[in-house]
């Protein structure tokens, strides 16, 4: 226990979930959120819970707080200066390693199905996930077994904002699901929920009279004083988001894209979105030993001082060498020079090299000269790359 003469503050974050598989309609994936509330063990789960044994409640079914500070985090036009020492909620580690261990047994498959989450966020930003030795007082606990599921405690330095000691984490399990996990290792990682950001309003409606009674403090939103969104925008495919039906008392939405296409789409990722990785990018200076560097297309620069743009496809890649805008500082007070554009030549269909034999560069110069330059022999000292997905 840190006592009030350390300049302390206890900021306890628990995230509860059942990480189980259950049948899924044949008509509709579950989303996220559905899947945690089919691995509640009881309907009260679904409540506001307070525990007074312990000052806990539990909110959005996987987060749980100390009393105070879910009074401070409702206090939204508190201005006071105590407010910056709720502000860590979008917490980090004190170093970008998080270690794990295994409390219970596990499959195989279920360990494979961990480790594989662990993957992507290790692969897609500096945090590195990795088992944990005796000398780690700080780590996770996967553990497989019913109750409470998921739990950390953090203590936080009241001024720097930093991660300094947490008793262990733990997470039970039987059959482990990919999205979730993902999802509660965002959490682990300092992610709140996205349809809580403080610009939701702009991209979803919360239909409140869909909402089950006494259940609507779930759809709070979070000030900019409380979650940090680091220049990003909102995400419908962030694996952070919940889905259309939250609480709902009579099977209608709850939440609403104002963008209809991405309706069946909240709340049902599988893999990281480009904006989960950016973020978490910023939140650990991902990128703070490398060169100053602008990037096209919202993109960012990563651990490996490369330019990762949106993709449709991964959702992240290198975003192309032609694309690419590089900065350099040029002095102590960062000045730059200006952008300049490197080039790059390469086919853009596979087949290029055949219609190049095929006299397609002179009898169709309209599409092969823009598109097959390096077939047509037209790349003038560039050379061809092949664009990777994965931040080495």
């Amino acid at each position: 226990m840190v006592s009030a003469s350390t300049m302390m503050m206890d900021l306890i974050l628990f995230l509860e979930i059942c990480l189980c598989i259950f049948g899924v309609a044949a008509t509709e994936e579950k989303s996220i959120d559905q899947i945690i509330a089919d691995a509640s063990e009881s309907s009260r789960e679904m409540n506001f819970l307070y525990d007074s044994s312990n000052g806990m409640v539990k909110t959005e079914m996987d987060m749980i707080f100390p009393i105070d500070v879910w009074r401070e985090l409702m206090q939204k036009n508190n201005t006071r200066s105590k407010r910056k020492a709720i502000r860590p909620l979008m917490f980090r580690w004190k170093t970008n390693e998080i270690p794990y261990t295994y409390g219970d047994y596990f499959t195989t498959k279920e360990k494979v199905e961990v480790q594989n989450s662990m993957d992507d966020w290790n692969a897609l930003t500096c945090i590195r996930f990795r088992e944990a030795n005796d000398r780690d007082k700080n780590k996770i606990i996967f553990k497989n077994g019913q109750g409470i599921s998921y739990y950390m405690y953090f203590i936080f330095e009241e001024l720097k904002l930093t991660l300094e000691s947490a008793p262990e984490a733990e997470i039970i399990s039987k059959r482990i699901t990919k999205s979730i996990i993902l999802h509660e290792l965002g959490h682990a990682i300092g992610l709140f929920h996205e349809q809580s950001r403080s610009d939701r309003d702009t991209y979803v409606s919360i239909i409140k009279r869909n909402v089950i009674n006494g259940l609507f403090y779930n759809f709070e939103k979070r000030t900019n004083r409380d979650m940090n969104l680091y220049d990003t925008t909102y995400d419908y495919r962030s694996i952070m988001h919940y889905g259309s039906y939250l609480f709902s008392v009579n099977g209608e939405m709850t939440i609403v894209t104002k963008d209809k296409r991405y309706q069946k789409i909240i709340g049902k990722a599988k893999i990281l979105s480009f904006n989960d990785v950016k973020i978490v990018n910023a939140m650990y200076n991902c990128s703070g030993n490398c060169p100053k560097k602008s990037c096209p297309r919202n993109g960012f620069v990563a651990k490996d001082c490369e330019c990762y743009c949106p993709d449709l496809k991964k959702s992240i890649r290198k975003c192309p060498v032609s694309l690419r805008l590089i900065i350099t500082d040029t002095s102590g007070d960062g000045g730059v020079t200006e952008p300049t554009e490197e080039k790059i030549c390469r086919d853009n269909h596979r087949s290029c090299a055949v219609w190049a034999q095929m006299n397609e560069c002179k009898l169709n110069p309209v599409y092969m000269l823009t598109n097959c330059k390096k077939s047509c022999d037209k790349c003038k000292g560039g050379k061809d790359e092949t664009v990777e997905g994965k931040v080495k």
